[in-house]
């Protein structure tokens, strides 16, 4: 069964554990409500993750008109035969393999290989030590692409015939998250236009919507669909229909203790603070573990959609620490501050991929590391 509207959905069960993410009005946000900005801030710092109602102001209802036309395009482009989608597929020896950190790349998603539109097959990687292969397909979809900073864009018809429903959604997208960075600067005493100046709309990036679509899982066989991991990126603005996203609650010890649902609202955003800004702010707000896993309660026969943006700097930005910032970060590797982003990502990636090192929680006023 297939829903793509919260009218049609399942309640959401009362009887899981559930994040308490605070939520914010981006009304309130876009007038500098003083104490909509400090909570805004504060949930930056202790969680990495809050619900953002964008309903009763122009760009909001904007987006979400997007989202919801988008939603009706991914169907449509999860149900092209499988040999399709198979020809957009990520390469293999440079996207994906058969380890289970390969899943990480899917992710992350760099921005040499992610050029147009790029498929993720179901199970193509491992989500555990055990060999358990991942139960989510998606496609990630380069805002260079779709805005015309890149002059390459291979897709499959559905989306090439909705390119300015897909334009749309970038453009509101990103304004989303520009006032979100513009908040932030204030309170982290930097300069206005600091942040935000380093992810300008127009210029190359690894920025991208990401359409992904997780089926209902074997009654007796519920697991992770996708490994739990942070984001790369600067901010990341998530819609679901359904429960699913788990976050791991801040100061969890145990890698498989403190996982709780986030519950999707309508009219409503997930936001989820990146390593990239935790990074530039040098540890000042956090970048929190999350996974997905099957929906809860009675959600868990329905597929499950999910839409996503991911902003990063601008692929030529320097990794330089812009404020004093104060909470928990990667190390002290100064060779990283002298990395671009572009740079810096590969690093990274090259860090788990390669080296395992682990995937866990960073900065913040909490100071917890998911170990």
């Amino acid at each position: 069964m297939s829903l793509l509207s919260h009218k049609s959905c399942p309640s959401f069960p009362s009887d899981v554990p559930t994040a308490q993410l605070k939520k914010l009005s981006y009304r309130n946000l876009l007038s500098d409500h003083t104490r909509e900005s400090e909570a805004l801030f504060d949930s930056c710092k202790t969680y990495g993750f809050f619900l953002l109602d964008l309903q009763e102001t122009e760009e909001g209802e904007e987006v979400l008109k997007d989202v919801a036309e988008m939603f009706q395009m991914g169907k449509a482009l999860f149900d092209l035969p499988i040999d399709t989608k198979s020809k957009y597929a990520l390469k293999n020896g440079t996207a994906f393999g058969h380890k289970q950190r390969e899943e990480l790349y899917f992710i992350t998603g760099d921005a040499n290989d992610i050029l147009t539109s790029s498929y993720k097959g179901l199970g193509v990687s491992k989500v555990d030590d055990k060999g358990n292969p991942d139960r989510c397909e998606f496609w990630g979809i380069s805002k260079d692409s779709i805005m015309g900073v890149s002059t390459s864009f291979s897709a499959p018809d559905v989306l090439m015939s909705h390119r300015l429903l897909l334009q749309s959604f970038v453009k509101h997208s990103h304004a989303i998250c520009t006032r979100i960075l513009s908040h932030l600067e204030s309170h982290l005493h930097l300069p206005p236009g600091k942040l935000s100046s380093l992810h300008r709309l127009h210029h190359p990036s690894a920025d991208q919507a990401r359409l992904l679509k997780m089926p209902p899982q074997p009654e007796g066989d519920r697991r992770t669909s996708l490994l739990a991991h942070t984001d790369f990126g600067s901010v990341t603005l998530l819609w679901n229909i359904l429960g699913g996203l788990q976050i791991q609650r801040p100061g969890s010890i145990d890698p498989e203790a403190g996982w709780e649902f986030a519950q999707p609202e309508p009219g409503c955003a997930i936001v989820n603070i990146g390593d990239a800004l935790v990074k530039l702010t040098n540890g000042a707000i956090r970048s929190n573990l999350h996974r997905v896993t099957y929906a809860p309660g009675d959600q868990a026969v329905c597929d499950r959609y999910a839409l996503a943006y991911f902003t990063r700097p601008e692929d030529d930005v320097k990794m330089e620490r812009l404020c004093s910032g104060g909470g928990t970060w990667m190390g002290d590797d100064e060779e990283e501050t002298t990395f671009t982003v572009k740079e810096w990502v590969a690093y990274r990636t090259k860090l788990y991929r390669r080296d395992g090192a682990q995937m866990q929680s960073w900065g913040g006023s909490a100071s917890a590391r998911a170990m």
